[in-house]
């Protein structure tokens, strides 16, 4: 969808230097798309066009559903709880039990229409569009990067599993698989790992002794 005939994305929208001052109109906006991030312009200002429905009308976007620079504290952390229920049943998991394992409620996890229920069992999709923050190695840097869906979080996941394999045991052999491997982010950038030792090394010796590594990034 086009969200207007000036801006053909909200990003383009934001981008624009007025709408960036802090102003009642330009804060309802921004508040309106982080509920409903497919609406338009017209729709978000209270004006729709014929063919458009009143937000009114319409259930929010679930919090698991949203872009995730679009989200508060809050919201984040119950992101992150979202995510932990999807890894626990995709390990066999039974839904109940990872809810209460991760502290949320099955009346707000299946408010996000994740799961399916097959045979009364509720399954985990194999792909999902859920937003993570994650943390990569790129250039000589440690980055963080927004990715859609489980299979590039899963990529990440083995490369970071590689790069422990050479820090605590010195074997390579792990990295040598993401020489070459190029993804792309949420906002269609792409991205590569870093694979050289030396700069691996250089990064951790960089981060605080003792500090916990998560590849999520809060």
């Amino acid at each position: 969808m086009v969200f207007s005939r000036k801006y053909p994305r909200y990003e383009d929208w934001l981008a624009d230097p007025n709408h960036k001052k802090d102003t009642p109109n330009n804060g309802r906006i921004i508040r309106l798309h982080n509920l409903y991030p497919w609406a338009s312009l017209s729709q978000l200002r209270g004006h729709p066009k014929k063919t458009e429905e009143q937000l009114q009308k319409s259930k929010p976007t679930p919090v698991g559903q949203r872009p995730y620079n679009s989200l508060n504290p809050r919201e984040k952390l119950e992101r992150e709880r979202i995510l932990g229920v999807l890894k626990d049943v995709r390990q066999g998991m039974s839904l109940t039990k990872a809810s209460k394992e991760q502290g949320i409620t099955m009346d707000r996890i299946l408010a996000q229409q994740i799961f399916v229920k097959i045979r009364n069992r509720w399954r985990a999709p194999q792909e999902d569009n859920l937003q993570r923050a994650m943390k990569i190695n790129e250039g000589g840097y440690e980055v963080v990067v927004i990715v859609n869906g489980f299979r590039i979080a899963s990529l990440i996941g083995s490369y970071h599993n590689a790069v422990r394999m050479y820090i605590e045991d010195r074997d390579v052999s792990g990295l040598t698989a993401f020489r070459y491997v190029i993804f792309k982010d949420a906002y269609g950038k792409y991205h590569r790992f870093e694979t050289n030792p030396k700069a691996l090394d250089q990064i951790e010796d960089a981060r605080e002794e003792g500090e916990f590594f998560d590849i999520y990034a809060n």
